[in-house]
């Protein structure tokens, strides 16, 4: 270590008889500034221990071992010396100190950030340090890590709170939705039997049936193409020496052995060429050999870790690249894709300009898109398409950057990427079948039906013999299901669904094409036992079947399959059976609609099995067969559905079975009590003892008063506010007047100066109707409460909407003339409020914008000329400031006498005054 630091000291030296107290020793630390860092280095060696600390206010570095006279300090001037570098500053570093402390130097520096309106929120300062070697020196590159400003942060938690209470009103609005239409009509009765029979006769849809989804088609790449994968060294060319010295015999001897595949004594004379020459200029070519040995006698966690360590330490070399596309193919059999991806990565960077660049760039979006990195892996893709050797490759990039966004689900984003495709590589896409398959089905998935259709038919006409063409023919099966009136019993659809099974009797869509057709028309040509076996058997094990996985989304399968089980169950009308299979599957199903299904038909073939056994007056059966089964039901969905208890209750007693009577009929008025409490509470979700039709004529009647009151009141300020609150309070949500009543609070509370309450009552009249005039009148109360960024992006709505020129419901506008609501703005004046709102906020290009266009309008005057030109100036730009001087200029040659021209004609003057020379000159 002594002699580390003297080496240290002797490197110095001539610095520091060159240094000098007068003569600043720039070299000794040097601060430089670009545009986007700063850059502050200090002259050491590399083997000098540098310790930075980053600081909240700055940083703190120590140098061990170093006095100030290593630095380039005289000897007796050390202080003076260390002084010239504290004035060392730029627009990030405000000054630096340097002292010498015990065990080495300090060197500590402030950092410098933006102030005013600039001032972080969370202001840190970020850094890299590294040495460099040509000079010696120890570098540090810092700059101030991007955020939100003092007042950015404010504004983001105030739109935050905005977006809350919208939020919260959002909710409250749909509570009041689902109160409404739960106090106009009970609950839809869940599926009975009666309804599955129509199921067969109504067109598909969501609300009848469940749908799978499809996952992308995405054909595995074989890298073996362009990538060998039995060694890495298919391709590669061992250099042979002519020496005649022992060194090259070795290697000529391994290379020999190699090559005659006597693998083993390859190994070993490479075992001596090793040993006797370590640092040999051949070893990285022969530890390459000798790994490729390995890999042809079978071994692979040896030579693969060998390999990998090529690819470390012989980064430049052919070696390395051979290594690493070895490698790299092989992690993609395993499916060990960050690995793979590794490996491409790397190739990418060192070898940009190798012929096979593209096929790396190939395997890192495979890589990324089985990782489910969605953005990075478009990125690859597209890099293919602008990048690839042929259309050929390009097409199918464009293609597979489809399958991500379908992958996840983003159907409009798939069907635009697949549309985009086809525009550019139409005729190279003819031949990737996968294509066309993927694009139907992000077209059916937005419920595109037609052009879905129209893809799916073409693809038929010349690939029908590809081995997933199944999806294009069980796709159209569902399609014509959808448009079709009689649902699944239509011809065309049980056609598409026939050709799915006689044309891939061993693809999935067969068995899928099997479960749509069992509950209707012919069955699929299936008898109820050979359903039944179905349904038990291969329809349940492609649950879990890996390759069903593949290619459908089975998260609803159960459900899918559950659902037409119970079904083509119900169609046979097997009384015994159907009531068990629903309450079996109802334990496995997860969709609201399938569990509603399934519970409306078991309690509707329990009471049927129940009833069914009394008319053949097997009485003791139907006691045996209720007591067994009725701990199994699920809750009756209707009053009307438990009469049968009551009979039951009459045959117990017959049977002198007192406790069992008893208990049934305890049972029967028990579900009659909650069905009865339940369609109260349907009634009055208010927890109100009046219902609600009550209340909301009672509604109708306090808001009547409320309103001719406030039609009276409004221009003043009259004791019966309190009196119109109370009224408007007892107004319940599910009335028509919702609307107004918000409007007039609105308005008494603005009247009463609380605009916050005001702004909250505006709210929600918005989201009852969607009103220009009530926009404009929220953003001018969010502007006066000081919420301007939430007052700008109202206004601009309502600009939209007064460019649109839509037409307004004339009902509400009359309501609103009447009850005070302010007159919509002119666009004029609603431009103006923005702009305002925008210099307020600093923002001044997109206020000048505005003016502008304010102006371009045909709009004109000095006060409209003036603030365009400010804000020109404001906006900082020379063209900018061009451009302003010029329309000072012409205000102040404006002859005119008003007075209001004159005021803005002076601060033209002034203004011009104040911009300096310089600004004038350009």
């Amino acid at each position: 270590m002594k002699n580390a630091h003297w080496t240290v000291l002797i490197l110095f030296f001539p610095f520091v008889l060159w240094a000098g107290v007068d003569s600043p020793d720039s070299s000794a630390i040097q601060l430089k500034t670009f545009q986007t860092h700063s850059r502050i280095s200090f002259r050491i060696d590399e083997s000098v221990p540098a310790e930075w600390k980053n600081t909240q206010q700055g940083f703190e570095l120590i140098l061990k071992g170093l006095g100030l006279a290593d630095l380039g300090a005289p000897l007796g001037e050390e202080e003076n010396w260390s002084t010239q570098f504290e004035k060392l500053s730029d627009s990030r570093l405000d000054h630096l100190q340097i002292r010498e402390i015990p065990g080495g130097v300090q060197i500590t520096g402030k950092w410098k950030f933006p102030r005013g309106s600039l001032t972080l929120a969370n202001p840190i300062m970020e850094y890299f340090d590294f040495h460099e070697k040509e000079p010696l020196r120890y570098v540090v590159d810092f700059w101030l890590k991007a955020g939100p400003t003092v007042l950015e942060a404010k504004r983001i938690r105030r739109k935050k709170e905005i977006l809350a209470e919208i939020a919260k009103t959002q909710i409250e609005e749909k509570r009041r939705i689902d109160r409404k239409i739960a106090s106009i009509k009970r609950h839809k009765e869940a599926e009975s039997a009666t309804s599955i029979r129509k199921y067969c006769e109504e067109p598909l849809s969501e609300k009848n049936d469940v749908f799978l989804p499809f996952n992308p088609l995405h054909p595995s790449i074989d890298f073996s193409k362009w990538i060998p994968g039995i060694t890495a060294d298919s391709d590669f060319s061992y250099f042979k020496p002519r020496k005649r010295n022992r060194e090259a015999q070795y290697v000529r001897l391994a290379l020999e052995f190699y090559s005659q595949g006597k693998l083993g004594l390859a190994i070993r004379t490479l075992a001596f060429f090793d040993q006797e020459f370590p640092l040999s200029d051949f070893q990285t070519e022969m530890k390459f050999l000798k790994a490729n040995s390995m890999l042809r006698l079978g071994f692979d966690t040896e030579p693969e870790r060998a390999l990998a360590k090529l690819v470390e330490e012989a980064r430049d070399s052919p070696v390395a690249m051979f290594s690493a596309m070895y490698l790299a193919r092989k992690n993609m059999d395993r499916n060990l894709y960050l690995a793979a991806m590794d490996q491409f990565l790397w190739l990418v960077r060192h070898y940009p300009d190798y012929s096979l660049n593209w096929v790396f760039h190939l395997g890192i979006a495979e890589c990324l898109y089985a990782l489910k990195q969605t953005e990075r892996a478009a990125k690859e893709y597209r890099w293919i398409m602008e990048n690839g050797p042929d259309a050929t490759i390009q097409a199918e990039g464009a293609a597979r950057m489809g399958d991500i966004y379908l992958a996840h689900y983003e159907y409009a984003q798939a069907s635009g990427a697949y549309s985009q495709s086809a525009s550019y590589y139409k005729e190279q896409l003819k031949k990737y079948p996968p294509f066309y398959l993927n694009w139907g089905e992000a077209l059916y998935q937005l419920g595109a039906y037609d052009q879905a259709k129209q893809i799916f038919t073409d693809f038929l006409q010349s690939s029908t013999s590809y081995p997933e063409a199944w999806r294009a023919t069980f796709r159209l099966g569902e399609i014509e299901a959808r448009q079709a009136k009689q649902g699944m019993s239509a011809e065309t659809a049980r056609k598409w669904f026939y050709e799915s099974i006689n044309n891939y009797p061993l693809s999935i869509g067969a068995s899928l094409a099997r479960i749509r057709l069992l509950p209707c028309g012919d069955h699929g040509g299936f008898n109820q036992q050979a359903q039944e076996r179905f349904f038990s058997e291969d329809a349940r094990l492609l649950a879990t079947n890996p390759d069903a996985a593949k290619s459908v989304v089975l998260k609803n399968y159960e459900d899918f399959r559950a659902l037409s089980r119970i079904r083509a169950l119900v169609a046979w009308d097997d009384k015994d059976q159907t009531a068990n299979v629903a309450i079996h599957e109802i334990q496995i199903v997860k969709t609201p609609l399938v569990k509603r299904t399934l519970a409306a038909v078991a309690n509707e073939y329990f009471r049927k099995s129940v009833l069914g056994l009394l008319e053949k007056d097997k009485k003791f059966e139907a006691l045996s067969f209720y007591r067994a089964n009725a701990p199994l039901m699920p809750p009756l969905e209707d009053a009307s559905q438990a009469d049968f208890l009551l009979q039951l209750a009459r045959v117990a007693g017959d049977y002198h079975l007192g406790g069992f009577a008893q208990e049934l009929t305890k049972t029967y008025e028990s579900a009659s009590a909650e069905n009865t409490a339940s369609v109260e509470h349907m009634r009055s979700p208010s927890s109100l003892s009046e219902d609600t039709e009550t209340q909301i004529k009672n509604s109708e009647a306090k808001f009547t008063v409320a309103r001719a009151q406030w039609i009276v009141a409004k221009e003043t300020k009259p004791e019966n506010f309190n009196n119109i609150r109370e009224l408007l309070n007892e107004v319940v949500d599910e009335s028509k007047f919702s609307y107004e009543k918000e409007i007039i609070l609105g308005l008494l509370e603005e009247k009463e100066g609380n605009l916050r309450a005001a702004i909250g009552h505006a709210s929600r009249a918005m989201l009852l109707n969607n009103s220009p005039r009530i926009y404009a009148w929220l953003a001018s109360l969010q502007f006066r409460a000081g919420e301007l960024n939430a007052s700008l992006e109202l206004y601009e709505k309502v600009h939209k909407r007064n460019e649109s020129g839509k037409p307004v419901n004339s009902s509400f506008v009359k309501n609103e003339d009447i009850l005070g609501v302010p007159p919509l703005p002119v666009l004029d004046a609603v431009l103006l409020t923005e702009a305002e709102i925008l210099e307020k906020e600093g923002r001044w290009g997109e206020a000048a914008e505005k003016y502008s266009k304010i102006i371009e309008e045909g709009k004109s005057g000095s006060q409209l000329n003036y603030l365009y030109a400010n804000s020109l100036i404001k906006q900082g730009g020379a063209k900018e400031r061009v451009k302003a001087l010029s329309i000072l200029e012409k205000l102040t040659k404006i002859k005119s006498k008003e007075d209001n021209d004159e005021f803005w004609k002076k601060l033209a003057f002034q203004t011009l005054e104040n911009i300096p020379r310089r600004g004038k000159d350009e």
